[in-house]
């Protein structure tokens, strides 16, 4: 039997669940009504809440480590178990076996306190009154509840705020994703086998699309945490209280830059087979995937030649990796751009494409015109450049929706395109080759992924000093 999402311990027999469809699966959760969503809401305020509150945050990292631990386990029920519920999912199992270890490593102790560091510098304002530089105290202090609305693009991307809201002592109330709602309730579950205690501040529910619920639970909490497409979240803060905070993390747009240094004759085949890696990896549908490629001219190898490499790498990664057959409009926005590129490789001098026999994957070249994006799937566009300013002026139009560039070049230029692409919009650069992967503490589009969920409690230095003329042991 299938399980998804996750009610308190103590809540549990007293609300059923229900058997719902998730794509080709069958699996059994709990059952959301409004009656049902505002006891556990209750719950989380009153009882959660005071439990999450009472332990330290040391000892909150030691749990959530226990449990990770338990999902990197390759001997472990819990590992072996969620491998099984994601079988179903569009990914073969060596590639979710491979990623969920890399992934879920991320969540450790020491990259826990790297995360805690990173924004707060002194994490003890988490526990305790902290002394601020300029005089006075401060204290981090989380919602009662917060609701976390998450996408199921890629496995394992709701760990990301589900740790993050543990981390800074919040009741946790999450609605999983119907493409991939395992990975948080394996998560629960393990965190429950390690702390039965805790487990009683976290609350995972499923139901279909944007239901009602959804303003039970908005007219309860004041922080809501969403990802997913972006007129998604536009309805989402449309439907919002005003008292209401929405964090949104929506559509994304992620490409690679390669230098000539990468293109010598010691590099190239590396470099291509990295970029290719960051295509294959999820088939494009993370935010941080890459969906055109620029090359530079002037290297021994041309951008077109470049290009042809990298098809060649991708179909040596679909030999080890094979993409899932695809829905019918995923095969049509493929089938429209494989088209578009045969008929600018006809039309357009120095255009190319090169697409596989059945069309799944495919690199198109394109020597000039405005960048558009990929059908994603393993299609990507190499574009030529001369200098650094011919990339720029490509990405400006898309500035909104910039996130990831991997970047292969030579140091003393590193620096310099990093500076140039951060003033268009990038928000992260990385190796080619870990597009997919992301650092313990990285700033989450631009912004600090855990203090964006607390609120700063300030005790002015002049009531401080007021308060110590009224102590006990005064003169």
């Amino acid at each position: 039997m299938k399980l998804v999402g996750f009610v308190p311990p103590s809540l549990r027999e007293t609300i059923g669940t229900e058997r719902v469809t998730l794509g080709p699966d069958h699996v059994y959760c709990p059952k959301a009504t409004a009656e049902t969503v505002t006891r556990v809401i209750d719950h989380l305020e009153t009882k959660g809440r005071a439990i999450i509150q009472s332990y330290r945050v040391d000892e909150l990292i030691d749990r959530i480590d226990e449990a990770v631990r338990l999902l990197l386990d390759r001997t472990s029920l819990v590992r072996e178990k969620l491998l099984r519920d994601l079988q179903t999912s569009e990914y073969d199992r060596e590639m979710i076996d491979l990623h969920l270890t890399d992934y879920v490593k991320q969540f450790r102790a020491h990259e826990l306190r790297t995360f805690l560091v990173e924004d707060f510098g002194n994490p003890a304002v988490l526990d305790t009154w902290q002394p601020r530089v300029k005089g006075g105290l401060s204290r981090a202090i989380a919602a009662p509840v917060t609701y976390h609305s998450w996408s199921g693009n890629v496995p394992g991307v709701s760990l990301w705020s589900f740790v993050s809201q543990l981390l800074v002592k919040g009741p946790i109330f999450g609605k999983v994703a119907t493409r991939e709602p395992y990975v948080a309730t394996a998560f629960a579950y393990a965190l429950e086998q390690v702390d039965a205690h805790l487990a009683e501040a976290i609350a995972l529910f499923w139901w279909p699309g944007e239901s009602e619920l959804q303003h039970v639970v908005y007219e309860r909490v004041p922080l809501v945490v969403a990802y997913g497409h972006n007129d998604t979240l536009a309805r989402i803060e449309a439907s919002l209280p005003v008292t209401t905070r929405l964090l949104g993390y929506g559509h994304k747009w992620s490409f690679s830059v390669i230098g000539k240094e990468a293109l010598d004759a010691y590099e190239y085949e590396r470099t291509l087979h990295d970029v290719a890696w960051d295509v294959v990896n999820f088939n494009q549908q993370g935010c941080y995937s890459p969906q055109v490629v620029f090359v530079e001219r002037g290297g021994n190898v041309s951008p077109r030649e470049a290009a042809a490499q990298l098809f060649h790498e991708l179909g040596t990664w679909e030999v080890k990796h094979p993409i899932r057959p695809l829905a019918l409009a995923e095969k049509q926005r493929v089938q429209a751009y494989v088209s578009s590129g045969r008929i600018r490789a006809i039309q357009c001098e120095g255009a190319d494409i090169w697409c596989a026999p059945d069309a799944s994957y495919s690199v198109r070249f394109e020597p000039e015109g405005a960048v558009e994006p990929s059908p994603l799937h393993r299609h990507v566009t190499v574009y030529p450049f001369d200098t650094i300013e011919d990339v720029l002026a490509a990405l400006r139009p898309l500035r909104a929706y910039l996130q990831t560039a991997s970047v292969a070049t030579s140091t003393e230029r590193m620096t310099d395109w990093a500076t140039q692409l951060s003033d268009v919009g990038v928000t992260r650069l990385a190796a080619v080759g870990t597009m997919t992967g992301t650092e313990a503490g990285w700033h989450h589009d631009g912004r600090l992924s855990v203090m964006d969920l607390i609120q700063w409690v300030d005790i002015d230095e002049r009531l401080y000093r007021a308060s110590e003329r009224l102590v006990s042991y005064r003169q």
